[in-house]
């Protein structure tokens, strides 16, 4: 954070790696504050807790402590749900006023569909068309759901991709050619859901998501990936 806000040069890298702790913090406190910075957002916090166990993870809480109470400025903590091992250290738990955790869709809960169309008629309307495209029609929703399994993040790339692709083929619109296009240059190895008939549209839903449990057998994998269901035409999941 030093390096970001300028007070450290590439000749001051070997007095950032051995400088004081507390001498350091002090220091981040003067700079943010001269800097008038408001925001602080960490990404990929998760990391921090794969990699630093017991008295180092209470340490890193302290430190977070004394810098918004010293700066006086909100922090922000992005990652994977075991980031939740920090955030709930005694020091630093009572401080996080705002949880969020952000669940895949699941298109068998009525809400959740509905929700799910919401978001992409968001996407829709924030694309630079004056032709905003369909995604709410269901056979666009159901191929973007079985591209995603639900997950925001990957229909998101997704919708990037074919973006980029109908700029650059000067299309009116991203409309299902387009999309299928894309889809061709991002998974050519797959069939083409944009091509199939509503009803043979196959996808997953989320069952249980991705766990960090470093206390484990040292000859077991810590990391437990996100499982789904088995895969099925989606509009099966529609009749649940």
């Amino acid at each position: 954070m030093l390096h970001d806000l300028g007070q450290f040069g590439a000749k001051s890298s070997k007095r950032l790696r051995h400088g004081n702790e507390i001498a350091l913090a002090e220091s981040l406190v003067e700079q943010l504050k001269r800097s008038g910075t408001e925001l602080i957002i960490i990404d990929e916090f998760q990391e921090l807790v794969e990699n630093n166990q017991g008295r180092k993870r209470r340490d890193i809480a302290n430190q977070f402590k004394y810098i918004n109470e010293k700066a006086g400025i909100s922090i922000v903590l992005v990652g994977m749900p075991w980031i939740e091992q920090i955030a709930d250290e005694p020091q630093w738990s009572s401080r996080i006023f705002i949880r969020r955790f952000i669940p895949y869709f699941k298109i068998s809960e009525k809400k959740e569909l509905q929700l799910f169309i919401r978001v992409l008629k968001g996407f829709a309307i924030r694309l630079p068309f004056s032709d905003k495209p369909r995604f709410e029609d269901l056979g666009i929703a159901l191929s973007l759901f079985a591209i995603s399994n639900g997950c925001l993040r990957k229909l998101k790339n997704f919708l990037d991709s074919a973006l980029t692709e109908a700029l650059i083929s000067d299309a009116v619109t991203l409309n299902k050619q387009c999309l299928s296009s894309a889809f061709k240059a991002w998974r050519p190895e797959l069939d083409n859901v944009f091509e199939m008939n509503v009803n043979k549209i196959q996808g997953c839903e989320v069952e249980q998501y991705s766990t960090f449990k470093p206390d484990g057998p040292q000859d077991e994998d810590p990391f437990i990936d996100t499982q789904f269901c088995k895969k099925v035409p989606l509009v099966q999941l529609l009749k649940k």
